[in-house]
């Protein structure tokens, strides 16, 4: 015999059946992210940073004590990646035993905080990138890293957005500390010493740096190669092997090398100028910078239309030195 359910007892049985979805999608959307536990001495849930990456749902955060791990890691979904990094003590290091990039970021919404990255590859060629830190997608976060004797120590590459570099320390790369090209990135309060080059750019546009210690490379301290509307603010950009900052836009009309603003930065003994501008690098505006013992302290070269308000200028060989070519 066939029963059929009233119309009321249907309703209800609906009625139920979407509450109940409801309540498992909340369930699942608010579900607590679990922390994952990495200890090279078994102490934990994994002995392997990229055993417990790879274990993990995207939300969670990992955490690894103090150790020296020697692997390469890819972080390739949404986490928190914290280790033990205290003023060099209790460290947690990821060793990449100089093969390939030590620690890759392939996922948005990746936070790196209190680690230290050593050791990356370091082949020839200008294509063999071979980074502490790979920078692959939007939105990474890099708080308290210490990062050294890589080739390039964090490497951005083309196109990615939302880089924070903040309260770190990288230093003796051999190539750049750090690497940007287009997209937005912030940098502030950090120390870039030690590098080839402090910090190096290509097209790189919207980007702020405030309050870094860019001090002691080989080479220039800011190599900014057709960068614009950049805002550089409260640095300290001194005793670097060539110029404090070289910022060319390599002739180009399009609108690159332009716009950008430094304002109350120290920019001082450098080797070579405290700043050099060059090939069109037009429409910048200097406030309130000291240059001060660099062999000039302002250096312009086909690159009219500068902007220059209350700086202190005092070269060792000329204050301001501006030609045609």
């Amino acid at each position: 015999m066939i029963q059929f359910l009233s119309a009321h007892y249907f309703k209800l049985s609906v009625a139920c059946f979407l509450l109940l979805g409801v309540a498992l999608f909340f369930v699942s959307e608010n579900a607590e992210a679990d922390t994952i536990i990495v200890d090279e001495n078994g102490n934990g849930d994994f002995t392997k940073i990229q055993d417990a990456i790879d274990e993990a749902s995207a939300g969670d955060k990992i955490r690894i004590w103090a150790g020296n791990y020697t692997e390469n890691v890819d972080v390739d979904k949404r986490l928190e990646v914290i280790g033990n990094y205290t003023n060099g003590q209790h460290e947690t290091t990821i060793n990449g035993n100089w093969t390939s990039d030590v620690l890759s970021v392939t996922a948005k919404y990746v936070v790196l905080e209190n680690i230290r990255v050593i050791n990356s590859g370091n082949n020839s060629g200008w294509s063999n990138h071979n980074e502490g830190i790979s920078i692959e997608d939007d939105w990474c976060e890099i708080e308290n890293v210490f990062v050294e004797n890589n080739k390039f120590g964090i490497y951005v590459i083309d196109g990615v957005d939302n880089t924070f570099i903040s309260g770190s320390k990288i230093i003796n790369n051999t190539q750049a500390g750090i690497f940007l090209r287009d997209g937005y990135a912030s940098v502030d309060n950090n120390t870039i010493s030690g590098n080839y080059k402090g910090i190096d750019m290509y097209y790189a546009t919207d980007v702020d740096f405030y309050y870094n210690d860019v001090i002691e490379n080989d080479e220039e301290g800011i190599h900014a190669d057709r960068a614009s509307y950049q805002t550089y603010y409260g640095n300290n950009i001194s005793n670097n092997g060539e110029s404090g900052i070289i910022l060319s836009a390599s002739g180009e009309q399009s609108g690159r090398g332009k716009y950008n603003l430094f304002k109350n930065n120290i920019i001082n003994d450098n080797d070579g100028s405290g700043i050099y501008i060059i090939d069109e690098a037009n429409n910048n505006t200097f406030i309130g910078n000291e240059f001060k013992d660099n062999n000039y302290g302002i250096r312009v070269m086909a690159s009219p239309d500068n902007l220059f308000i209350n700086n202190v200028i005092e070269g060792e060989v000329w204050d301001i030195l501006v030609s045609d070519n």
